[in-house]
């Protein structure tokens, strides 16, 4: 909604100084007028529009998330994880417009439901994600990754088996013997 209003605010603007809307406005009751006014302050203020452009600069990466869950752009466990780990990233620095104290709250609620839903498999999803599989994993999301490698383990497909497809995996990736889009 910020960003329809962001994308139509020039037209809200000429309906305010509109004289048909000024006139409209005039015949109304004292309490629908009171509002009029009170629309066309908003409307006019700098600050309401410099915070509508912050807020929709901090939550792009929130709307993204949203739009992969929703079911927009098709969500699975490795996209969740890419999407919750960019948060993380974009809510860690400054946000020009954002008070410290707002940015570190933001961090810190969005974080906190990361560390509620967040399991082994998630960071198993992501190694293989093709949208992020190519990037840096650390040894916590690596050791995650063998753990749950470990747990998928069967007599037919041994864990010294997986961790071997794993390397091999991995050394595709990193020799661009696999281009991740023939399968």
């Amino acid at each position: 909604m910020a960003d329809r209003y962001s994308k139509c605010h020039f037209v809200l603007e000429k309906l305010v100084i509109d004289e048909a809307y000024t006139a409209w406005l005039g015949k109304q009751s004292r309490d629908i007028k009171e509002k009029g006014t009170d629309v066309k302050r908003i409307i006019h203020c700098d600050e309401t529009c410099a915070a509508i452009q912050v807020c929709l600069k901090a939550l792009l990466p929130v709307v993204k998330l949203l739009r992969v869950t929703d079911a927009k752009l098709g969500a699975n466990l490795g996209k969740v994880y890419g999407y919750m780990l960019q948060l993380d990233v974009s809510f860690r620095e400054p946000i020009d417009g954002m008070s410290e104290r707002m940015r570190k709250k933001l961090h810190a609620i969005f974080m906190a439901r990361w560390e509620y839903f967040h399991v082994p498999v998630m960071t198993a999803a992501f190694r293989f994600e093709p949208e992020f599989c190519r990037r840096d994993f650390d040894a916590d999301e690596m050791q995650d990754v063998k753990e749950v490698l470990k747990r998928m383990a069967t007599p037919a497909h041994s864990y010294p088996a997986l961790l071997a497809q794993l390397a091999d995996f991995e050394e595709a990736l990193s020799s661009g013997a696999h281009d991740l889009n023939e399968e």
